[in-house]
């Protein structure tokens, strides 16, 4: 797939999409088993929604229960990388 441009998106279980399985009357078990399914996760958090109607490569760095500090860290480590110094040249527009 062609896209517009890229989304970095850094985070807790929010950013990453936990809960976005919720349906009313479901099980501990099932939302539990839900939340952390990358696909669901991916597709139907904010994040995902956004992906989805401007056209952009997502590459998620969020986590459920992660820290400030562990995404700065995160964020850190990707943006003195060889990965980053490619993509700048792939895509045109980055959006964090």
């Amino acid at each position: 797939m062609n896209y517009n441009g890229l989304l970095l998106t850094f985070g807790c279980s929010w950013t990453y999409g936990v809960g976005v399985c919720y349906e009313d009357g479901m099980s501990p078990g099932d939302f539990y088993n839900g939340s952390f399914n990358d696909d669901l996760c991916s597709r139907l958090s904010f994040r995902g929604i956004i992906s989805e109607k401007y056209n952009l490569q997502n590459l998620n760095f969020a986590t459920g229960g992660a820290s400030n500090q562990e995404q700065f860290r995160n964020a850190r480590l990707f943006f003195a990388s060889e990965e980053w110094r490619q993509l700048r040249m792939e895509y045109d527009d980055v959006i964090v």
